[in-house]
């Protein structure tokens, strides 16, 4: 490197705009928070008592999961590696109770004991270690090192749910996503009719086509007499064919005749 020459020539340089005003856009002020009234900060916070209300309803909520057997889909699900199983109970936790979605600690009462139990093994094991490290008077450099390879021993399932679950997320959100397009298309598909369709739907027709003509509907040749009942033809038709109601020929009439009971002599 030359003599007089900076060390930060080869670096990119940053250049604002030199007119007035075009630095940056206001697009609001905001107002200061010692400046604000009482009821602008009941309007903007949360108070104590909005916040115990909040967290109530969530543990009456929680549960009422674990009581109807919602929270089944949480169990064995708080495992160290990667298991499909537990990625499709979790992917149905999160696709049918978008409402229950981050209580799982409450919801089931097994898996917020575990996960309770592994966040207090991962604090003891780190605080224990650092002392004992201390005591033996490890470099810092090679201190924070083992730490670092402590805590993802200790963290592994908390770090697998974690991901796992955002995986369950995602599908849940293609899902819903998928749902609002298909229903917003039938809606789309409800609005553009034709108007022969529309003056149909406004005599109150319906989709499917009425008989207007009263003719009766005559059945296959080879569809089945279920009913047991010989089938009469018409008197002056010929033979094998069907006279329709309607088409001005006479209808065909049925015939019921009984035969007389036999005589029983009498014995004197």
């Amino acid at each position: 490197m030359g003599e007089g020459e900076s060390c930060c020539t080869s670096r990119p340089r940053v250049h604002f705009p030199q007119e007035k005003g075009a630095l940056a856009t206001v697009l609001c002020e905001i107002e200061d928070v010692l400046s604000l009234t009482s009821e602008d900060k009941t309007r903007l916070w949360f108070s104590r008592s909005d916040y115990d209300f909040s967290k109530s309803s969530a543990r009456v909520v929680a549960k009422e999961s674990e009581r109807y057997g919602k929270s089944k889909h949480l169990d064995n699900t708080y495992v160290k590696t990667f298991d499909q199983d537990a990625q499709t109970s979790l992917n149905l936790w999160a696709m049918h109770g978008p409402q229950r979605r981050g209580l799982e600690r409450w919801a089931n009462s097994a898996h917020g004991d575990l996960r309770k139990k592994d966040q207090h093994r991962y604090t003891s094991s780190l605080l224990r270690a650092q002392t004992d490290m201390k005591l033996k008077g490890v470099e810092p450099s090679v201190r924070t090192q083992m730490l670092q390879t402590i805590g993802e021993g200790l963290s592994q399932r908390s770090r697998q749910f974690a991901q796992m679950m955002a995986s369950a997320d995602a599908e849940a959100a293609k899902w819903e996503q998928h749902g609002t397009a298909a229903a917003a298309a039938a809606e789309e598909n409800v609005l553009v009719s034709t108007p022969k369709q529309a003056k149909r739907a406004s005599l109150g027709l319906g989709g499917s086509r009425p008989n207007l003509r009263g003719v009766a509907r005559t059945r296959s040749a080879a569809s089945p007499n279920l009913g047991g009942i010989a089938r009469t033809r018409s008197s002056t038709g010929s033979p094998g064919t069907a006279t329709r109601r309607g088409s001005g020929g006479p209808s065909p009439r049925i015939t019921i005749r009984t035969r007389p009971a036999p005589r029983v002599s009498r014995i004197a």
